[in-house]
């Protein structure tokens, strides 16, 4: 429920598993319970017009403060006091969505933004700071008992659910992480203004060109996503641990689907057969720990270094008791060896030296 233009209604809609905020404004009509701060010793209500004497603190939508921000997927914001309340979700630390807004709006919102905390760094300036700015004398329900019927009810709301949304005015190091936030990442233009908006090599956001009914793929800025693992899935796991680095990386077979704005992995309907899954390596292979590697399962070769080749290429020549030859260079790995039974400790060999799942 909004209270007018300065204050547009705040709504939460839940849309394909995503949750949005409508706006995120400030209610600027709280300004008005506040009255110029009283001289040293003098009470914090003034008794003649029943406003409160302290450095004027500020209230967010209600009920905004007690949701918890790690669920909020996305903001829009349509008009520029619909941003003024956007430094109060940002800096918690569990905030990780979206915030989408015009140009235009961004750029009034930041005008507003700065000519609220001129107005606050100039009352700061005659008045000074609380002594106690993180706990006021007027939050105290000893003072507030002393309010009128209608001031407490513009500082409380209803069943006082509203005093938790009073904030202190945000400083300027909060609110320019956000405005580079709402710098522009990519610009479209409908095609037919691509000759009169060509492309920018030194533009700092890119240019896309759409038409009608012409589906428009527009990259991802996010260069890894978070999923959440369901249970029956991650019983399933079986990590091995990496030898060069101290981690576990397990091999699954699943799917992925979005649900309330996280994805989820999804165990797939036919299970994996490890038992007859080979392990896929990877990495760089040293040949003289795989020479003892092989050694050490009772096969005998020497290495033979190939210096006309690139990268690096070496073969093993095993002799016994199978012949083999094994060739390896810093992007392949090739085996050549008509045994089963060699191929196999060959195999089993390469997977104590290098990485694989």
């Amino acid at each position: 429920q909004g209270n007018g233009y300065y204050c547009p209604p705040t709504h939460i809609l839940q849309l394909c598993g995503f949750r949005l905020l409508l706006e995120c404004p400030i209610d600027l009509s709280s300004l008005a319970v506040f009255s110029p701060i009283p001289s040293a010793g003098a009470a914090n209500l003034d008794a003649s017009s029943g406003l409160l004497r302290a450095l004027p603190w500020l209230k967010t939508v209600p009920g905004l403060h007690l949701w918890d921000a790690s669920l909020i997927d996305a903001v829009l914001v349509s008009s520029p006091s619909g941003m003024l309340g956007l430094p109060f979700l940002t800096r918690n630390a569990k905030f990780c969505g979206k915030i989408y807004a015009t140009e235009v709006v961004a750029r009034i919102g930041q005008l507003l933004m700065e000519d609220l905390l001129s107005m606050h760094a100039e009352f700061l300036q005659f008045y000074g700071a609380d002594v106690k700015p993180a706990s006021p004398e007027w939050m105290k329900w000893v003072e507030l008992e002393k309010l009128s019927p209608v001031l407490k009810q513009a500082v409380l709301g209803e069943d006082g659910e509203e005093l938790g949304a009073w904030m202190p005015l945000y400083r300027m190091h909060k609110v320019e992480p956000l405005l580079e936030i709402l710098h522009p990442k990519v610009v479209l233009y409908p095609e037919d203004l691509r000759i009169q908006y060509p492309l920018k090599e030194n533009s700092s956001w890119s240019y896309l060109y759409y038409s009608e009914n012409v589906q428009l793929r527009v990259p991802s800025f996010v260069e890894d996503v978070k999923a959440c693992l369901e249970t029956n899935l991650a019983f399933q796991l079986r990590p091995r641990r990496l030898t060069q680095q101290n981690i576990a990386i397990a091999r699954l077979k699943g799917r992925i689907f979005l649900s309330k704005g996280k994805y989820f992995l999804a165990a797939s309907r036919i299970p994996m057969e490890f038992s007859n899954k080979q392990l896929l390596y990877w990495g760089s292979i040293e040949p003289t720990c795989l020479l003892l590697a092989l050694q050490d399962r009772g096969l005998v070769g020497t290495i033979h270094w190939n210096k006309d080749a690139a990268n690096g290429v070496y073969t093993i020549q095993i002799t016994n008791p199978e012949k083999a030859v094994i060739e390896t260079s810093a992007t392949m790995t090739t085996i050549s060896c008509e045994d089963e039974n060699t191929a196999t400790l060959i195999y089993e060999a390469l997977g104590t030296v290098c990485d694989g799942i």
